[in-house]
């Protein structure tokens, strides 16, 4: 009986079952209703958007309106450079 071949390694080297990346569920596409909604919360928390008339502050790119409805119109007035 012939014995099995060496090996440098002392255990056999076979290859491991590997369990799968857990990978996390998609997130639910925002509706637009609410990708506009957070785009005027990023405007005012920047201070890239005022409310009212006249001459827009250093900074300042667009104007808000709100509607007879309660809901608020976002308009652009200028770009900025920076």
């Amino acid at each position: 009986m012939e014995s099995p071949a060496r090996s440098a390694y002392p255990f056999l080297m076979t290859a491991r079952a590997r369990k799968p990346a857990a990978i996390p569920p998609p997130a639910a596409e925002p509706t637009p209703a609410e990708e506009k909604a957070a785009f005027i919360r990023s405007l005012e928390k920047h201070g890239q958007a005022v409310e009212g008339k006249g001459p827009l502050p250093a900074g300042a790119t667009h104007t808000l309106k709100k509607r007879a409805d309660g809901k608020k119109v976002v308009k652009r007035k200028r770009f900025s450079a920076v």
